[in-house]
């Protein structure tokens, strides 16, 4: 029987014995080089962000609610990036509460679900504001039109199909780490796409909207200067059209912008685990901006909103409904074809474009006919 148990106890595996990617059970989390330092920060900038995303919803709520439950892009994104800024939140306390109150990691199987559930909202994340880029660009530049349903569904579903199958694909590489859950660093599979798909990403988004803002800057300038040869109606029409046009665009573009310098910083990390070197300061650099999104986009709402709730979205009048189309407006259509013969042969179009994802506004081609 002695013998019997020896052979037990030399069979069993050591309690201590992990695989290089986890953290010793023996060790507690608070010896781990940088866990209060990490953490700390992790905090901090959960708590602005927590502020700053609950601030821009129940100000978008308001506004929503001020405009008969419609408004336009330039409200939608930062409520899409506030929502996925609130499931991140979430996900991402559950995963540093419990490390620091039992200071260990969270055990499986629960520590690779949370981590599944933070990646697979970071791509979606990702896709969302790359489909918007892309759907913009295509509308202002290539003048390609899609319906893409109430409060674009048809794109949350593409992004939640991708990152679905994306996230799954990596499931077996996610786990307990150094400080958290995440992807394992005994696996490069998770790391090195999630490098590709942001500079992949971050790169879409750059093309796109520099593009747009370049056709909308060339846009605006033939039609201040096509504005010289017609009468004052026309001109109040341009001018009205013009700022509004130049205002959706700097909102969007704004939290494009703030999208694509929050993920920068990540970088370093990804590449840190793909060459298998840890550094504590790209874990302080990841934390802080996973959460920068939150607080750059509550930032630019201010910009762009102001700090009162009160009042109509003003990009609403980028309908092309709103421009009106009584019969005195259409004789005055009329004499502006006549006018606009005498300063030009060639057939003119003047295309204001609005890169809300779902309204297009056209001012009425003005055809130099000849026989008008």
């Amino acid at each position: 029987m002695d013998i019997n148990k020896a052979l037990e106890r030399n069979q069993s595996p050591s309690p201590s014995t992990t695989s290089p990617s986890t953290p010793s059970p023996t060790i507690a989390l608070n010896d781990t080089e940088g866990f209060i330092l990490i953490y700390s920060v992790n905090y901090v900038f959960i708590l602005l962000n927590l502020i700053s995303v609950v601030f821009i919803l129940v100000r978008i709520f308001l506004r929503w609610r001020s405009n008969k439950r419609k408004f336009s892009m330039a409200l939608r994104v930062p409520l899409y990036l506030g929502l996925m800024d609130v499931l991140l939140l979430t996900i991402e306390f559950i995963n540093i509460i419990y490390p620091t109150v039992y200071l260990k990691i969270i055990p499986q199987p629960y520590c690779s679900l949370i981590a599944g559930l933070n990646i697979g909202i970071i791509y979606f994340t990702r896709f969302m504001v790359a489909g918007i880029a892309i759907i913009t660009y295509l509308r202002v530049c290539r003048k390609v039109y899609y319906n893409y349903g109430t409060y674009d569904w048809k794109i949350w579903l593409i992004a939640g199909i991708a990152s679905t199958l994306l996230t799954a694909s990596g499931y077996k590489s996610y786990g307990p780490t150094e400080y958290w859950c995440a992807a394992r660093i005994s696996s490069t599979y998770v790391p090195i796409f999630s490098l590709i798909l942001s500079i992949s990403v971050i790169g879409t988004c750059t093309f796109c909207y520099y593009n747009t803002i370049m056709e909308i800057r060339g846009v605006k300038k033939n039609t201040s200067n096509f504005s010289n040869t017609t009468n004052n109606y026309c001109k109040n029409i341009l001018s009205r059209t013009e700022q509004i046009e130049a205002r959706v665009t700097r909102k969007v573009a704004g939290y494009i912008l703030v999208f694509i310098l929050q993920w920068i910083p990540s970088f370093p990390y990804e590449i840190s685990i793909i060459m298998d070197k840890k550094e504590i300061w790209t874990f302080i650099l990841v934390v802080a901006s996973i959460n920068l999104g939150g607080i750059g986009n509550a930032i630019f709402y201010v910009l762009n909103e102001g700090w009162t709730s009160e009042g109509r979205d003003s990009t609403l009048g980028t309908e092309s409904s709103d421009i009106p189309k009584s019969s005195n407006n259409r004789n005055k259509n009329h004499n502006l074809s006549k006018a606009s013969e005498k300063s030009s042969q060639n057939t003119s179009e003047i295309t204001i474009v609005n890169v809300d994802v779902t309204t297009t506004t056209q001012i009425t081609t003005i055809n130099n006919d000849k026989n008008v």
